[in-house]
């Protein structure tokens, strides 16, 4: 079975509002439910 087959295809009304993140001066867009998930891995990780 060819790998693709198993991963989902997420498009951009998949993961949510999009918000803005400053990083270095550079804005970024990002989907708000990606930058949850970061958030919640970070605080288990420490």
């Amino acid at each position: 079975m060819r790998l693709a087959l198993l991963m989902p295809e997420f498009g951009a009304r998949d993961l949510g509002d999009t918000v803005i993140v400053e990083n270095d001066g550079l804005d970024t867009p990002m989907p708000a439910d990606v930058l949850a998930l970061t958030a919640s891995l970070r605080s288990i990780q420490s």
